[in-house]
C-alpha cells in the first residue's frame, strides 16, 4: 500500500472515530455543558424555560426533525465506522403510513439509530418523500438541550399519543415511524451470538397498527448484538434481579457492557433488512382475537425475514430466533 493510501486510510478512520465520539459520547456531554452554562447565566435559563413551556408537546406531536441536521457529513462517517448498511426489500407509497418494528434492541439500538436518525445510509433516497420518525423512551427527551438535539435527529417519544398522532391515516399520510419493540428488557439479552427477542407478549404495537391502519413492517439488524459484550446475567441471577428492579423503577436497563474500549462500540458490520409490509385494515376497537391474529402473522413474517437473510450476514443455518 502506498504512503498516500495509508494516510488517506488513517485520516478516514480518524474522522470515523470522531463521528462515533460525537454520537455516543458528546450527545450526552454537550447538553450537560450547555445546561451548566445556562445555570451560570440565569437569564439564558429563563429564556429556555419559556421555550420549554411553549414547546412542551412537541415530542408527542412529531418533534422538530431537521433534514439539514440529519444529512450532515459526520453521519456518513459514523455509519462507515461499523459499517451500517440498509437493505430494503420493497417500496413504500406516500398514501400510507408505516410502523416499522425494529429488532433486536441491542445495547444502544445503533443500527436503527444510524439508519433512521441520520441519512448516513441514504434512507431518504430509499424512501423519497416520506417523513421518518424514531420512537424513544419519554425519559430520553426530558434532559434539557438533549431534548432538542434528539428531536433534530427525528426522535419522538414512544407514548400511545405520539404513535397515534403520526400514524392515524385519517390525519396523516406518508409517515414512517420506527419503534424498537423489545425495549429495555431485550437489551439485557444483547450479546454476541444471541438472537433472543422480547416479543411474545409485546402486543401494544400491534394494537396501534390496527387502530391507526398503519402498515406493519418487520425489520432486523444483523450484527446489532455484536457491538458490545455484556456481563453474564441469566434470568434468576442476583445481577438480573437487580437489573430488573432498576428497570422497573426507571424504565432504563442498567446493562453492564463493554466494547472494544470501555463503552466504545466494536467495529463490526450491521446489516439492517426491512421486510415487506403487512397490509393492515383500520379497526377502531380491535378485539383481543384480532390483535392476537395479527401478532401471530407478524411473528411469522419476522421469522421468515430472519431465516431468508441470516446466512448472507454472518450467521449459520443452525442459528434461529428465540422469541420470549
Amino acid at each position: 500500500m502506498s504512503a498516500h493510501k495509508k494516510n488517506n486510510f488513517s485520516w478516514d478512520l480518524y474522522i470515523q472515530f470522531m463521528a462515533v465520539f460525537y454520537h455516543v459520547i458528546l450527545s450526552f456531554v454537550i447538553p450537560m455543558i450547555l445546561l451548566l452554562i445556562f445555570v451560570l447565566i440565569w437569564p439564558l435559563l429563563l429564556i429556555y424555560a419559556i421555550w420549554l413551556l411553549y414547546d412542551w408537546d412537541s415530542p408527542q406531536k412529531g418533534g422538530h426533525a431537521s433534514k439539514w441536521w440529519r444529512t450532515m457529513s459526520i453521519h456518513r462517517y459514523f455509519v462507515q465506522y461499523f459499517p451500517v448498511r440498509l437493505h430494503n426489500t420493497t417500496e413504500f407509497v406516500k398514501e400510507k403510513n408505516y410502523l416499522i418494528a425494529a429488532h433486536p434492541h441491542g445495547i444502544m439500538s445503533m443500527g436503527t439509530y444510524a439508519n433512521f436518525c441520520t441519512n448516513g445510509t441514504n434512507v431518504m433516497d430509499k424512501f423519497p418523500g416520506m417523513k421518518i420518525r424514531i420512537c424513544t423512551l419519554v425519559g430520553h427527551l426530558c434532559m434539557p438541550f438533549r431534548r432538542e438535539w434528539a428531536m433534530l435527529h427525528g426522535l419522538v417519544n414512544c407514548s400511545r399519543e405520539s404513535l397515534h398522532y403520526l400514524l392515524d391515516e385519517s390525519r396523516n399520510k406518508g409517515n414512517i415511524v420506527v419503534l424498537v419493540v423489545g425495549g429495555a428488557e431485550e437489551a439485557l439479552e444483547a450479546r454476541p451470538g444471541h438472537n433472543v427477542l422480547t416479543l411474545r407478549h409485546r402486543k401494544g404495537f400491534i394494537k396501534v397498527a390496527l387502530q391507526t391502519g398503519a402498515q406493519l413492517v418487520p425489520m432486523y439488524s444483523f450484527g446489532e448484538n455484536n457491538l458490545f459484550y455484556q456481563a453474564r446475567n441469566p434470568k434468576g441471577s442476583s445481577l438480573r434481579k437487580a437489573q430488573n428492579f432498576f428497570k422497573k423503577m426507571t424504565g432504563v436497563s442498567p446493562a453492564l457492557y463493554y466494547g472494544s474500549f470501555f463503552f466504545w462500540p466494536r467495529k463490526v458490520p450491521i446489516d439492517t433488512v426491512i421486510g415487506k409490509p403487512i397490509d393492515v385494515k383500520r379497526i377502531a376497537n380491535p378485539s383481543e382475537e384480532q390483535i392476537n391474529e395479527l401478532h401471530r402473522k407478524y411473528i411469522s413474517r419476522l421469522i421468515d425475514l430472519f431465516e431468508s437473510n441470516k446466512t448472507k450476514f454472518g450467521l449459520h443455518e443452525y442459528d434461529h430466533l428465540i422469541i420470549e
